[in-house]
């Protein structure tokens, strides 16, 4: 797999906003990448030469324990499969639910035991097993709290839930804490004075994988509007404010401020 660079990852979702809302200046810009800050710098028809900055919604804590379960679920999908454990992962998505991380002198010994307790369960599953006694495997008691199997029409897997245990909280003290941290940042000030305007452009995309789901209760709308509140009597060097929900294929922007 291809991991893009953070500046490739941003031109991708800029490029993405840029097309959903050719007008987000007012009218058609021509944008190339910029000094960072600002990211990317746009000149409209009328020649007003706007800065533009991202910051990509993530819950850091979340997304940090979230990089060290990517990387042992890489050694989980390339080690080699006992032939009594492929038909069950080839035709079940298998989600396992992490309380720590195996260290990695520990990660074969978690590997192995996962697999030997896969291989007793029957490979006919025809509905959803959740496994949360482990018994005598004292890596698998120490490092999940338990393993989801559930049929799958698509072809199957083994997968961590990689946000965390679910709050309603999350998501939304962590979008409040990358819009203080924006807002907060000394160079602006000294950096819009060179713009005829600065934008800020909040965007949604690795949250859905790496934190933890998103919240039911809340609609996009309904977000935005807490967004809106909580930029209430903040100073704000900024002149536009979009959120933008990067995933496809329903993606949205919002202006929420002014």
């Amino acid at each position: 797999m291809i991991r893009l660079t953070k500046k490739e990852k941003e031109k991708r979702i800029f490029d993405a906003f840029v097309t959903l809302e050719p007008n987000f200046a007012g009218e058609k810009v021509n944008c190339c990448p910029g000094q960072d800050p600002p990211d990317f710098i746009c000149i409209t028809k009328g020649n007003r030469e706007i800065g533009v900055e991202l910051v990509e919604w993530l819950h850091h804590s979340q997304t940090t324990r979230a990089s060290s379960l990517k990387e042992l679920e890489d050694k989980v999908k390339q080690a080699n499969q006992p032939n009594s454990v492929k038909d069950l992962i080839n035709k079940n998505d298998i989600i396992l639910s992490p309380k720590g991380f195996p260290s990695k002198t520990s990660r074969n010994k978690f590997i192995n035991e996962l697999f030997d307790c896969l291989a007793k369960i029957t490979l006919n599953v025809l509905e959803e097993v959740q496994i949360n006694n482990f018994g005598n495997y004292s890596n698998l008691r120490k490092y999940l709290n338990y393993i989801l199997i559930s049929p799958s029409n698509f072809g199957g897997g083994i997968s961590f839930i990689m946000g965390g245990d679910y709050s309603p909280n999350y998501a939304l003290d962590a979008l409040s804490e990358v819009i203080d941290k924006k807002i907060k940042k000394r160079n602006y000030p000294s950096l819009k004075p060179k713009f005829s305007e600065l934008y800020l452009l909040i965007y949604y995309s690795s949250a859905s994988y790496l934190n933890s789901p998103f919240i039911p209760e809340y609609d996009e709308q309904g977000i935005v509007s807490f967004v809106k509140n909580s930029l209430i009597n903040k100073i704000n060097l900024f002149d536009k404010i979009f959120l933008f929900f990067g995933l496809e294929p329903k993606m949205k922007v919002f202006l929420i401020y002014p």
